[in-house]
């Protein structure tokens, strides 16, 4: 049996593993429209790497809705949210994990520890998860509420792990290179979300690939 090596590989979930842009997009434009009265779309917002309340409280600024009615009716906002978001993932999930993730995982799973930082709430995380079966792979999961900041939950990935070794983050988002250099990580930017190349690349990741589908490559980065 192959030794695991001493490496902790965290995975971003959405726009990295998964796509499930359209589904947040109906879920967004419900919320901010039925609660807030805000014709709310989610590509007229930062999404990526943040919290959904972010997400929500940008559009609202931007349909200039007061801060007070924006914090009154954030845990309604957020209930009605995971609600459509739920009951809208569909029974074929399997086209919504990008190109080349199942292989990836395959191959690494068993030879480092793996585990998943996302910034969506728990039971969104858990639909997907199941929903996809990604979430046989990882050894923890950490939810959107599990840090201020994804910094933080990054180190309580690290810290539930008991990890002393190397750490390798892999994200679509600006925000997941700069949590991973916060915590001196080895960082690999994917272009499987919105932020384009040139974004990216100014926050200086170690790596950045196109997409999943060249494993190989992938695995000579990580490992």
């Amino acid at each position: 049996m192959t030794k695991r090596k001493n490496k902790l590989v965290i995975f971003d979930m959405d726009e990295t593993l998964v796509d499930f842009y359209p589904i947040h997009d109906k879920a967004f434009h419900k919320v901010t429209r039925k609660v807030f009265s805000c014709p709310g779309c989610y590509e007229k917002v930062d999404h990526a790497g943040r919290l959904i309340p972010e997400s929500i409280t940008d559009m609202c600024e931007i349909c200039k809705v007061p801060a007070s009615v924006i914090k009154k009716n954030m845990q309604k906002a957020m209930k009605l949210y995971i609600k459509e978001f739920v009951k809208s993932v569909p029974l074929n999930p399997g086209k919504y994990v990008n190109p080349g993730v199942t292989k990836l995982l395959n191959a690494l799973k068993g030879k480092v520890k793996l585990a998943l930082v996302t910034r969506d709430e728990p039971e969104i995380t858990k639909k997907v998860l199941k929903a996809t079966g990604l979430g046989k792979y990882f050894d923890t999961i950490i939810s959107g509420d599990g840090g201020k900041t994804r910094a933080d939950c990054i180190k309580k990935a690290i810290k539930r792990m008991r990890h002393k070794g190397e750490v390798i983050v892999i994200g679509d988002s600006v925000h997941d290179i700069e949590a991973g250099k916060k915590v001196k990580a080895k960082t690999i930017a994917m272009l499987t979300g919105p932020t384009k190349r040139a974004r990216l690349k100014k926050h200086k990741p170690d790596y950045i690939f196109r997409d999943f589908k060249n494993t190989k490559k992938i695995l000579e980065a990580v490992l």
